[in-house]
């Protein structure tokens, strides 16, 4: 089929075609599971802006590169948007996890027990083939979506794309470095230099997959899903989901995450406002949770893999704040305040160890609803319970506005771990 001079060109139809699909075929995901921060076509849109934002800054400026970034941006998901019997259909198997990342398949062992052997039956990926799916099969999927999104665009992507107009593109050359792009957007898998020829541009996937990592890292602002989670399922969550609670409530605190290019950083819009602690509490779970857990790890991977250092800049209440410095301070601050386990909070007794308790009982219940048989007092189940911390008490005391217990938190945080305390001052004076 000739294209006329007034039609799009190829690149530019693959990247509409990508953001089509993506804005249906993502919607699933809410079905699925609709309680966890969206891996929706709101979250591709984030991290597709952002990460054409940064192959500009880093020079991956031909069509191809911007195309493949913007393209994989739009999928990188989709693994976690399929119905279970579609992700069985394809044939995810135990070996290719281990080979891509041995890590990935000693900790699903580990943590699932006896229930792992149920999940890879005769070496291949079995998801019950229902759409309610239990907190194991959700934790299961999770872990395993870099690979179920590779394996549906390379073998799925390239019949979809038959009927676009691509000429001078083949589907088939670009399903496969996309299929790597969604793989190695996730931490678990190393990227590695992959060259390969896309519409007579040679692209080494490398950098793009940096980039990528990063971009989807960095949406942890209340962009992501602020009407969703406000206006639908904020309860829902408290009562039936509360260990996803802490993802969505931190991220309310942020307005935005951005690229400076002139000062050559990445923009963390803080909100400001309301009481003290209660402004308190949201600068903690972001600076300690959105920040330490969820998006420094890529941060310094994208540092070491393109040998260029971002600056991160905090603005709060009409201030900005440095923290390129504090990376590391940072770090160290989120490993202490996961060693301050809401198991060992429910023993302390008193107001702390009340809530702490009732929160532990509401998190075995979701865990053990749909796992008929089986008990939070027995693997697999009670190895979830150690997951849970300091920072999934303060976001759900934050929520129900307990304020006393905000500041019994606070206080237990400034001395447990003075470091924290000096780095929230640093952007919240205590008075």
């Amino acid at each position: 089929m000739l294209r006329s001079s007034g039609d799009t060109s190829p690149w530019e139809e693959l990247r509409s075609f990508c953001f089509e699909f993506c804005s249906y075929a993502l919607s699933y995901q809410r079905a699925i599971f609709h309680y966890f921060v969206l891996h929706d076509h709101v979250h591709t849109a984030n991290v597709a802006r952002l990460a054409k934002e940064l192959a500009e800054l880093v020079g991956a400026n031909t069509p191809a590169h911007r195309t493949l970034l913007e393209c994989a941006a739009y999928l990188h998901d989709c693994g976690m948007a399929l119905p279970p019997r579609f992700i069985n259909g394809l044939r995810l198997t135990e070996g290719v996890v281990e080979r891509d990342s041995p890590q990935t398949i000693k900790k699903l062992r580990e943590k699932l027990g006896e229930a792992y052997s149920r999940y890879f039956r005769s070496g291949l990926l079995t998801l019950t083939p229902k759409t309610s799916l239990s907190y194991l099969d959700v934790y299961v999927l999770r872990k395993l979506h870099p690979w179920t999104s590779a394996l549906y665009i390379e073998k799925h992507l390239p019949s979809l794309l038959e009927d676009a107009n691509l000429d001078p593109l083949r589907p088939s050359e670009v399903a496969r470095p996309l299929a790597l792009l969604a793989k190695w957007h996730n931490s678990a898998v190393e990227p590695s230099d992959y060259t390969c020829n896309v519409g007579g541009y040679t692209v080494n996937l490398k950098p793009l997959a940096e980039i990528l990592r990063l971009a989807d890292a960095a949406d942890f602002s209340r962009r992501r899903g602020r009407f969703v989670y406000q206006h639908i399922i904020a309860e829902d969550l408290r009562r039936d989901h509360p260990s996803q609670l802490k993802h969505w409530i931190f991220k309310m605190g942020v307005e935005d995450v951005r690229l400076s290019y002139e000062e050559g950083a990445l923009l963390v819009e803080l909100e400001g406002g309301g009481t003290w602690e209660e402004a308190r509490a949201k600068l903690a779970g972001t600076l300690f949770f959105e920040v330490a857990s969820n998006f420094l790890h890529d941060y310094e991977h994208f540092a070491r893999g393109l040998g260029m250092r971002l600056g991160i800049v905090a603005t709060y209440e009409g201030r900005s704040i440095d923290l390129t410095g504090w990376v590391s301070e940072i770090m160290k601050v989120e490993g202490q305040l996961k060693a301050l386990k809401l198991k060992s909070l429910a023993k302390r007794g008193g107001r702390l160890g009340s809530y702490a308790s009732e929160l532990l009982e509401a998190f075995k219940r979701e865990i053990e609803a749909g796992e008929p048989g089986l008990t939070v007092q027995a693997p697999p189940l009670s190895n979830f319970l150690d997951d849970f911390d300091v920072l999934d008490a303060l976001a759900h005391a934050l929520y129900e506005n307990e304020v006393a217990v905000v500041s019994e938190l606070l206080e237990l945080i400034a001395k447990e771990c003075p470091r924290a305390e000096l780095l929230l001052n640093r952007i919240q004076p205590r008075y």
